[in-house]
């Protein structure tokens, strides 16, 4: 991940290396306003060039799409714009032949089931996701935590998102931020 670090004629130079070295996807080499540097890159390297922060939203991903500047496109729900804007971009990806990720932005758990559910409904995602976000935390605000087991994490099950929210340990950690907030009355 470059994250947009290079300039263009550094983007040549490191994925030459970095493809003969054997890797198998660049993500986001060039500055997210350097469309067509992206498109260049694609249409000059094997190595899968992967579009991470220029992938914003549905018409910006339509364009991306259209213009064929990338491999695969990184998707984050936040980024794109919530769940729905996230599922369109997946589609519009998967009709245009271009392979999807599912990134994160390390949501906690609630974020994180929800992205889950969203990169299920792909029909394909074939450079995975890396939804650790709730491993880098020291406690979590579920009644249930998210099932991660074998490197892998289960797309909760249920109603909405399939998970249940613990309102006292949000209550709890409302109430570190804002030390006068009175609790709320249970109906």
């Amino acid at each position: 991940d470059v994250n947009q670090a290079w300039t263009e004629l550094e983007a040549m130079k490191g994925i030459s290396l970095l493809q003969n070295g054997g890797v198998d996807l660049i993500e986001q080499p060039v500055s997210m306003r350097n469309k067509s540097a992206l498109k260049r890159l694609t249409e000059h390297f094997d190595v899968a060039i992967m579009a991470d922060e220029v992938v914003q939203d549905p018409h910006n991903a339509f364009q991306l799409a259209t213009d064929h500047c990338a491999d695969v496109f990184a998707v984050k729900i936040n980024q794109a714009g919530g769940l729905k804007a996230a599922c369109l971009i997946g589609q519009m990806a998967h009709l245009a032949g271009i392979e999807l990720y599912g990134g994160t932005m390390l949501e906690g758990p609630i974020g994180t089931a929800a992205s889950a559910h969203v990169f299920s409904t792909y029909p394909s995602l074939n450079f995975d996701t890396e939804l650790f976000g709730p491993l880098l935390l020291t406690d979590d605000v579920l009644a249930q935590p998210l099932d991660y087991q074998n490197f892998g994490l289960s797309v909760p099950t249920g109603a909405g998102l399939g998970i249940e929210v613990d309102s006292d340990k949000v209550y709890h950690y409302a109430k570190q931020a804002v030390p006068t907030l009175p609790k709320p009355s249970n109906p």
